[in-house]
């Protein structure tokens, strides 16, 4: 309930382009193809598990490679390879994370907390994809080892229970305080979407862009 709370504040505080509702990730979001519709744009924010620690390659059991190459496992995760041993680049899904100094670009192998790693954005964003059939911006602002309730303390939080683990809690524009993370997520989707001309290949400026989801993934904290 906590994390469904937070992530209708954070949306409300971000608010739309497009006045888009808020949509859980596992909604189905759409089935049509466009080149005239707002570019989709899921925040996908939270610890350790959203900047994803997935070892890509090596023969150690559990990494992509492996996965991938092991017969009994790589029908179900043949979409993260090209089908000639590379990893698939889809260029209708693009990533922006604040991991490996705030790197951009089509979705690949790699966009986890540096690029020899993967997180839920790979599959999420291939599967998201092919459903909906346009493309997509996924901006991951996550931070590992950081409490829900202190660093990523919403404003309700701090008005209703306080600051009971004592971090330290900055102001939001309006006046309002929450905690650090809370508010860097805020910035870093405002300063992305302030950048999609740079971001997003052929980004159509007057279609715009449409904020359809807030995923929040939990790490170990």
């Amino acid at each position: 309930f906590a994390v469904l709370v937070f992530a209708a504040i954070a949306y409300h505080n971000l608010g739309s382009k497009r006045g888009a509702p808020l949509a859980s990730s596992l909604s189905i979001l759409a089935n049509e193809a466009s080149s005239h519709k707002p570019l989709k744009v899921i925040v996908m924010a939270g610890q350790s598990n959203m900047e994803g620690y997935g070892t890509i390659e090596g023969s150690k059991p559990g990494t992509l490679r492996t996965i991938v190459s092991n017969p009994s496992t790589r029908k179900d995760f043949a979409e993260a390879t090209d089908g000639h041993g590379k990893w698939v680049v889809r260029d209708d899904v693009i990533v922006s994370t604040v991991d490996q100094g705030g790197r951009f670009g089509s979705l690949t192998a790699g966009f986890g907390f540096n690029s020899g790693h993967i997180g839920i954005e790979l599959g999420f964003g291939i599967r998201l994809a092919d459903r909906l059939g346009e493309r997509v911006l996924l901006i991951k602002a996550n931070w590992g080892g950081q409490s829900l309730g202190a660093r990523f303390r919403p404003p309700s939080a701090v008005v209703k229970r306080g600051n009971p683990q004592g971090k330290k809690l900055v102001k939001l524009p309006d006046g309002r305080k929450c905690g650090v993370r809370f508010k860097d997520i805020l910035d870093t989707v405002r300063d992305v979407l302030g950048r999609l001309g740079e971001i997003v290949p052929n980004y159509d400026k007057a279609a715009g862009y449409e904020l359809v989801a807030f995923e929040w993934h939990q790490g170990w904290n």
